[in-house]
């Protein structure tokens, strides 16, 4: 007796994308239903809920960690294939330039190449890098629902900030005018160069630029407002910063949906603030406040992801994770990457779906 269409439908729903990926060669009935665009979204819809951390290590390796895992569970880390063809330089190191339903855009310096990645599947996409000679320190990765296709934003400091945009449905670069480029310098943090993308838009934090030219963003001054590209609009406004900020270590991120600033003031004291409403800046609100003398610095933690359990994980000098209680900003787990994976190199990271959704499909040129 064969079960209902929708029953089937909802079974294949439920398991992983590997699974799936091997069902599709295991009759031309199943090959049609987890290829149709429909059970594609589906699928994404359901994986967003329980997104999982990617680390991409120096030396070029890279593993998927399921954040809701013990810590200690080594077996949750899954190794994952690079596409060591068309980058065969990254050994040498890999740029992380975003992460957007569940594709992840990666690329290498060395190669002068970009790739839109999906880690489950496999399938990529290859772009080249612009043809110029600026260096890039500043970048971002995002979907435009307006076109249907996803756009790379590279940020390059001459005498003005220079923005480079690719479409993938286009499949070329252009230069975009940033009425702030002149005034500001635009990063997230020069630890990690990756802009946060929320509501349509990529941000980056703002410095006065200095007087006399300088590398060190110790030299500038952090702007009272941050600046967002819209993807759709490719249109940059400002947004408040909460007031009275330090010119201390900040990093931008994203948290449980919201923007997250975090401010490291010291080297034992961290906190994080979230914009609990779009745009406004009365609704900045502190969500975390860590003072951890007893376990050393953490000056340099990254937040990657707010739980459903309220607590917020993230990357500690990009060798350990850690897992702190937003209620009473106690550690409640750590796990140290390169000690646990006999890993000499520092880590990056960023969240990600597993989905079945292909870069190609959004590539006018394929």
């Amino acid at each position: 007796m064969s079960l209902f269409p929708e029953i089937i439908e909802d079974i294949l729903l439920r398991l992983p994308v590997k699974s799936l990926v091997r069902f599709k060669s295991a009759s031309k009935t199943l090959y049609s239903l987890i290829s149709e665009s429909r059970f594609v979204n589906l699928q994404a819809k359901r994986a967003s809920n329980n997104p999982k951390i990617l680390l991409f290590s120096v030396s070029g390796t890279c593993q998927s960690f399921d954040y809701e895992t013990p810590f200690g569970n080594t077996c949750a880390f899954v190794n994952l294939n690079i596409p060591r063809k068309v980058l065969k330089q990254v050994e040498l190191g890999v740029d992380v330039i975003g992460s957007c339903s569940g594709l992840v855009c990666i690329g290498s310096s060395f190669d002068h190449k970009l790739v839109i990645w999906n880690p489950c599947t496999g399938t990529h996409l290859v772009i080249p890098y612009p043809s110029d000679s600026f260096t890039y320190y500043s970048y971002g990765f995002g979907y435009d629902p307006s076109s249907e296709c996803f756009k790379i934003v590279l940020v390059s400091l001459e005498e003005r900030t220079i923005f480079q945009i690719f479409s993938s449905k286009s499949s070329s670069w252009r230069s975009l005018c940033c009425p702030y480029g002149s005034t500001y310098i635009l990063v997230n943090y020069i630890g990690d160069s990756s802009a946060p993308l929320l509501n349509g838009a990529l941000h980056w934090l703002s410095y006065s630029k200095p007087q006399l030219p300088s590398t060190f963003l110790r030299a500038c001054e952090i702007s009272s407002e941050f600046i967002a590209l819209d993807l759709a609009k490719e249109k940059f406004q400002k947004l408040p910063m909460p007031q009275s900020i330090p010119n201390h270590r900040l990093v931008l991120g994203e948290l449980g949906g919201c923007l997250s600033l975090l401010l490291s003031s010291s080297m034992d004291k961290v906190e994080i603030w979230v914009m609990k409403e779009y745009g406004v800046e009365a609704s900045w609100s502190k969500l975390l406040n860590v003072f951890e003398t007893e376990y050393g610095s953490i000056y340099d933690f990254w937040p990657l992801y707010l739980c459903r359990s309220r607590e917020v994980v993230g990357l500690q000098d990009g060798m350990k994770l850690k897992r702190w209680n937003i209620q009473d900003g106690k550690l409640v787990d750590t796990f140290n990457i390169c000690e646990e994976l006999c890993e000499a190199f520092k880590y990056r990271a960023v969240v990600y779906a597993e989905n079945l959704i292909s870069p190609t499909d959004f590539n006018e040129m394929n």
